[in-house]
C-alpha cells in the first residue's frame, strides 16, 4: 500500500511539474493574444434530440484553432436567480513560429509540441462536456424563454468586449421568444409579423451588440410539445425576424437551421 501511494504521489507531483513548465512555455511563446472568440450560448428550455446535440458539437470543435478562446453561457426562463449562467472560458495557445523553432533546442521544440496537445485534447474534452452537460436535462419544465432578454445581457457584457478579431456566436436554441414581452408560438409557431414584433423590441430596449459577429443558429423551430418540426413558411419568417434583429444588433446570420447538414468548418478555413 505505501508503494502504490508513494508512486501514485510521485506521479501526482510529476504531471504538476510538467503542467507548469508547460504554462510557462505557453506563457514565453504564445502569450494571450487571441485571434479568434467562439461564443457558444445554450438555451437550457430546448430540448435537443441526440443528433442535433451531437452534430452541434463536432461542429463547434471543428472550428477551434490556436490562438482561440472558447466561452460558454447557458440561459432559461427567470426563476429563483437561475436565468444566465456562465459555464467558463477556455484558452487555445499558439502554434510554434518558424522563428520560434529556429530559437529554441529541438527537445524544447518538442516539449512545447507535446504540451500544446495535451492542451488541445484535454480542453476540447471539457468543452464537448460543458456542452453537453448544459442541455436540457429530463424532467427540466419551463414555461417561458427569455431569449430577447438573454441575447442582449450575453452580447452587451461579454461579446462585445472581447479583442478577438474574429467573433462567432453559437447559439443553441430554438429561437422561439415566450415571455412577458411577446410569444412565437403557442402549440405551434405562429407565422410572425415581423414589423409588429421588432416593434416590441425596439420599444423594450431588447437589442444585442454583438461587435460585429458572425452567427450560427442550430435548433431553430423545434416547438409546442417538441415533438415535431415547422413548415417551411412558419421557418422562413423566423429566419427573416431573426435576421434583421442580429443587423440591427451589429451581426450577421451565417447559419440559420435546425440542424447543420454540411460541416461549419468549411466557412472558417
Amino acid at each position: 500500500m505505501k508503494i502504490i501511494i508513494s508512486f501514485f504521489l510521485f506521479a501526482t507531483l510529476s504531471f504538476a511539474n510538467i503542467n507548469e513548465q508547460c504554462d510557462v512555455l505557453f506563457e514565453k511563446i504564445s502569450g494571450n493574444k487571441i485571434d479568434r472568440e467562439i461564443f457558444i450560448i445554450v438555451d437550457k428550455t430546448t430540448p435537443f434530440p441526440e443528433n442535433i446535440r451531437t452534430d452541434s458539437l463536432i461542429n463547434i470543435i471543428s472550428i477551434i484553432k490556436p490562438r482561440t478562446a472558447v466561452s460558454i453561457f447557458t440561459f432559461s426562463e427567470y426563476k429563483k436567480d437561475k436565468h444566465i449562467d456562465f459555464i467558463d472560458r477556455y484558452h487555445f495557445n499558439a502554434l510554434l513560429s518558424k522563428d520560434n523553432e529556429y530559437d529554441m533546442a529541438k527537445k524544447k521544440i518538442r516539449f512545447y509540441k507535446n504540451c500544446l496537445k495535451a492542451e488541445n485534447n484535454g480542453l476540447k474534452r471539457k468543452i464537448a462536456n460543458d456542452i453537453y452537460d448544459n442541455f436540457k436535462s429530463d424532467g427540466e419544465n419551463y414555461d417561458n424563454s427569455e431569449i430577447f432578454y438573454s441575447l442582449k445581457k450575453i452580447s452587451k457584457e461579454a461579446i462585445s468586449l472581447t479583442r478577438a478579431k474574429e467573433k462567432i456566436v453559437f447559439i443553441l436554441s430554438d429561437m422561439l421568444e415566450n415571455s412577458s414581452y411577446t410569444s412565437f408560438y403557442k402549440e405551434e409557431l405562429k407565422n410572425l409579423d415581423i414589423d409588429k414584433e421588432i416593434d416590441i423590441v425596439h420599444k423594450n430596449k431588447l437589442l444585442g451588440n454583438f461587435s460585429g459577429a458572425d452567427i450560427v443558429v442550430v435548433g431553430t423551430g423545434i416547438v409546442g410539445n417538441k415533438k415535431g418540426y415547422v413548415d417551411g413558411k412558419d421557418q422562413d419568417s423566423l429566419r427573416e425576424f431573426w435576421e434583421l434583429y442580429f443587423k440591427e444588433s451589429n451581426a450577421k446570420l451565417k447559419v440559420f437551421s435546425t440542424e447543420i447538414n454540411y460541416p461549419i468548418k468549411n466557412m472558417y478555413e
